[in-house]
């Protein structure tokens, strides 16, 4: 711009130039006749981090002779707004892209927002994902999203605790939009992805399968806690090497010992067999004993030529003769002991 300067004295004047309110280049000495008038001219530099508005400076030219004397030019400029529709109006920054908890934890990360235009700039945070149902999102010091007031240029953060409602173990995404105002104007942005991993609750087993019918989880339980759990795997057991006996010889080993009767509990220590879930035993019929066999097997009677048959080594015997029936004596083939009657 230009400044007029005009000496109303009688003499010769040296007048001081300066400006206030904005850094501007100009003159700084004039020196005029009496009655003599001059234009100077003068630029000022808008500092970039001015916010968009309307604002004044003031030139000011005092007298060499008498300080007193003095002149100012009041003048305004405007700062226009840098928002630009579609671009972005805040930036948002997370402390983490990924966290890791357990269905029990949480995890927390910082969001950081800045005002990127010469506005003011308000509005509000929040978490948007296919999966924000399955976790509870607490900001800090807010209830529900976080609210910002941003002046031109700065920043405000903020700490998110992210907590998972389910002990399922599973995988999400999550991205934080902030919502703001500009002049009566609507914008959203976006931070960068934010990977979450949740390890679930380990389950214990189902139930136990005992081979001839299966207990559910509630059965087992209460079967083996209560004591008689250890007393009835003890009669399955015996049930199965009763079983195994059947398909091995005598030589076969046992397909596992049993445990110490002392370290079963104590029959008074045992909950009523009522109480507990009985499943059905499919119990193995017992072979009938055929009438015919004798019980007392090595007991022989005299044939009609007075020999016996020694069951040991099947052998033809004829006994003492000065014995008569009962008695018994010693195979001589192979030592068994032969009882006659």
């Amino acid at each position: 711009g230009d400044l007029l300067i005009s000496n109303q004295g009688n003499q010769i004047d040296n007048f001081s130039l300066s400006s206030n309110g904005l850094v501007c280049i100009l003159e700084s000495n004039v020196e005029l006749d009496s009655q003599q008038s001059v234009t100077i001219p003068f630029s000022c530099e808008i500092p970039s981090t001015s916010n968009a508005g309307l604002y004044i400076f003031t030139l000011t030219a005092i007298s060499g002779n008498e300080i007193s004397i003095q002149t100012s030019e009041t003048m305004q400029y405007q700062v226009v707004s840098n928002y630009v529709s579609g671009a972005n109006v805040v930036e948002i920054n997370i402390s983490e892209s990924t966290l890791s908890m357990n269905y029990d934890g949480s995890g927390t990360i910082t969001v950081t927002v800045s005002n990127l235009i010469n506005e003011e700039v308000n509005g509000t945070l929040s978490v948007e994902g296919s999966d924000t149902g399955s976790f509870e999102f607490k900001w800090e010091g807010y209830i529900d999203g976080a609210i910002y007031e941003l002046a031109p240029n700065s920043q405000m953060s903020f700490e998110l605790e992210v907590m998972p409602k389910t002990d399922a173990t599973f995988s999400a995404e999550f991205t934080i939009i902030a919502f703001s105002n500009v002049d009566a104007i609507s914008h959203s942005d976006s931070s960068q992805k934010l990977n979450v991993d949740v390890e679930g609750l380990r389950k214990a087993p189902n139930g136990v399968d005992l081979m001839f019918g299966e207990l559910d989880g509630k059965q087992t339980l209460i079967g083996l806690f209560s004591g008689w759990g250890i007393i009835v795997l003890a009669i399955l057991l015996r049930i199965r090497r009763f079983k195994n006996r059947n398909k091995q010889t005598v030589q076969d080993p046992l397909p596992m010992e049993l445990p110490p009767l002392d370290d079963l509990p104590p029959m008074g220590e045992l909950p009523p067999l009522d109480d507990l879930p009985a499943p059905a035993l499919d119990l193995p019929e017992l072979p009938g004993i055929d009438p015919s066999i004798s019980i007392e097997s090595s007991s022989n009677k005299l044939e009609y030529d007075g020999t016996t048959r020694c069951p040991g080594c099947n052998a033809k015997l004829r006994p003492p003769s000065d014995k008569s029936p009962p008695f018994r004596f010693s195979c001589p083939k192979c030592s068994e002991t032969v009882r006659v009657s």
